[in-house]
């Protein structure tokens, strides 16, 4: 349910950004934020690890959308670190192009 609200959110961001409502993406990328983060409280109703590691992968992706950047370096290095995540992967995302200087 937490992961639906998140992909609504996501999608209202993208949106008001795409139309220059700076504040309405703002609020949607606070809303997608706090929505996987909710989700993260309750790991276990995930899936398994992949599948955790995917929602926290997807969060530092919303928190460099909402200009979070450091919060993003922090959660990606942790799921590189774990071996979660490629750093391959990572250098060829762009939604985390504007962290890469911080990894």
């Amino acid at each position: 349910m937490r992961l639906c609200a998140a992909a609504t959110a996501l999608g209202q961001a993208r949106l008001a950004a795409s139309h220059g409502d700076s504040a309405g993406a703002a609020a949607a990328w606070a809303a997608a934020i706090d929505a996987y983060s909710r989700a993260l409280l309750r790991p276990e109703a995930l899936g398994d690890l992949v599948q955790r590691s995917d929602v926290r992968y997807n969060l530092a992706c919303r928190l460099v959308g909402a200009g979070r950047l450091g919060e993003a370096a922090v959660l990606v290095k942790e799921l590189v670190r774990s071996g979660s995540v490629d750093a391959a992967e990572v250098q060829t995302d762009a939604e985390l192009a504007p962290i890469l200087g911080m990894l």
